[in-house]
């Protein structure tokens, strides 16, 4: 028996399996290979090579224009008149960034 590599469908090495004879399209692999079957290693056609891992998101880095926003708010519901360009920014902000509080009445 031997045993060959099984794929996803954007190629990427989810686990293995033993067949009697190799057809065409099997990719073999050695009985002591070590490969991880997580899905981190693709398959490049000739051979295979590690996955970019996603990067965190760099959104959340800084707190500074919640603050900011937060800040206008309070300051709008003071009385005090806020800037044009201000409430403007305000409502981009709040598309490009609902609030947890939005999303769950977005998602009802």
């Amino acid at each position: 028996m031997r045993k060959v590599a099984v794929l996803d469908e954007k190629n990427a090495l989810v686990g293995k399996r033993e067949v009697e004879k190799l057809t065409p399209g099997d990719i073999p692999l050695s009985d002591n290979s070590d490969l991880p079957l997580d899905g981190s290693m693709t398959w490049g056609g000739e051979s295979f090579h590690q996955t970019p891992r996603p990067r965190p998101s760099r959104k959340e880095a800084s707190p500074f224009p919640v603050a900011m926003r937060a800040f206008f708010q309070q300051w709008k519901n003071d009385g005090n008149t806020v800037p044009e360009e201000v409430e403007r920014w305000c409502e981009w902000f709040d598309q490009k960034h609902p609030s947890k509080k939005a999303q769950r009445r977005a998602r009802r």
